[in-house]
């Protein structure tokens, strides 16, 4: 990853003519950058989804972007059927105007281990977003688009928790658009990290999760304004994400480098800020070795609360308690390696990477740090 350029749109930005298909068009996503185009004058919107217009709210949304000047149309579509897909442009267009542009926001979230999941699970995930891009190019191979959009995913870039497949299908889409711009297709793909707002990033909870590894939601008029610049641009593969770099590249880079993100200055000014333990104190390595047994078990528990408060983006260690259950509280791989790395380093003692993970709780992490040192 490199900084994009920064600045604004060049001269004789793209505005939207014609008709402008939008798959999962009646999710809150599609509804988003419908309501940015027909701000922005477009004629025509067809908002395809799978239910069609059976989604709550959907009425007051058309009207919605009825009143902004453009025409709009609802159409049901499981753009994994090919056969679907060209029945839909087919009747889209005997109704005209033709279709000048496409943005393929159609697919579903996945939120199971890969371990947990079946074949028909993976072809459920993958098929709405994969075979959706292919069919939909493949329709409108001959038509003059004026842009192809691909909605795409941070999970596609660096990957998220219990996402696997859907992680694979986003990277799918970052890949074709460049194979489209190959033939001449203006295709842009918009990786974008969490969205604020209705229906995005699944509740209260998950946004407290992302905020906690560094990915603050993001405001869904910021996200379709860089929509917007990436296509005044030209660009073909973009990622759109709010990052609080303090906390999400040290997470990211606690096992090794990371070539993705090194190069990134954002990336190397967090990791020269967190130089030191963070939140144990820089000669606990020494106190540890000079302490009694009593009072050292009792210094490193506080120095494990220290660390874990810290991973989890927390003020108060005390309040986590010693017994709490460590899965409870929000770690996943990276906050894991990066809570193992941490104490490695404050204690100055190897530690086993699975450390923490065999520890369920903060109690017994202390002991098994205590353990590595007798050892």
């Amino acid at each position: 990853l490199v900084r994009a350029p920064a600045g604004g749109a060049p001269a004789g930005s793209w505005t939207p003519g014609g008709t402008v298909l939008i798959t999962g068009g009646t999710g809150a996503v599609g509804l988003e950058i419908a309501r940015a185009l027909a701000r922005d004058g477009a004629v025509h919107l067809v908002l395809a989804g799978r239910r069609g217009a059976d989604v709550p709210g959907l009425a007051e949304a058309t009207a919605g972007l009825a009143a902004l000047g453009a025409k709009v149309t609802v159409a049901a579509c499981d753009v994994s059927s090919r056969e679907e897909v060209a029945a839909l442009i087919e009747s889209v267009e005997r109704a005209g105007p033709p279709i000048s542009a496409v943005v393929h926001g159609a697919g579903l979230l996945q939120n199971r281990d890969l371990v947990d999941l079946g074949a028909a699970d993976v072809v459920d995930v993958a098929l709405g977003k994969v075979a959706g891009a292919v069919h939909l190019a493949d329709l409108l191979a001959d038509r003059p688009l004026e842009a192809f959009v691909l909605a795409s995913s941070t999970a596609g870039v660096w990957g998220s928790v219990g996402q696997a497949v859907y992680a694979a299908a986003n990277a799918f889409l970052d890949a074709f658009a460049a194979e489209l711009r190959g033939r001449g297709v203006p295709a842009t793909s918009v990786a974008w990290g969490p969205w604020a707002g209705e229906g995005m990033a699944a509740g209260d909870e998950a946004r407290e999760h992302l905020r906690r590894r560094g990915l603050p939601p993001m405001e869904p008029g910021r996200a379709v304004a860089e929509l917007r610049r990436a296509l005044d641009l030209g660009e073909t593969a973009v990622t759109v994400v709010d990052v609080d770099w303090d906390r999400f590249a040290p997470a990211f880079t606690a096992h090794s480098p990371s070539g993705l993100i090194g190069d990134l200055p954002d990336t190397r000014r967090a990791l020269a800020r967190r130089g030191g333990p963070g939140g144990a104190e820089p000669d606990a390595a020494g106190r540890l070795a000079a302490l009694p047994g009593a009072e050292r078990r009792r210094f490193v528990l506080g120095l494990v609360l220290a660390e874990l408060a810290a991973v989890l983006g927390r003020d108060d260690p005390d309040a986590i308690g010693p017994t709490a259950d460590m899965r409870e509280l929000g770690l996943e791989s990276m906050t894991v390696l990066e809570l193992r790395n941490r104490l490695e380093r404050a204690t100055g003692l190897p530690l086993p990477a699975t450390l923490v993970h065999d520890s369920g709780t903060p109690e017994a992490l202390a002991g098994a740090v205590l353990d590595a040192r007798d050892d």
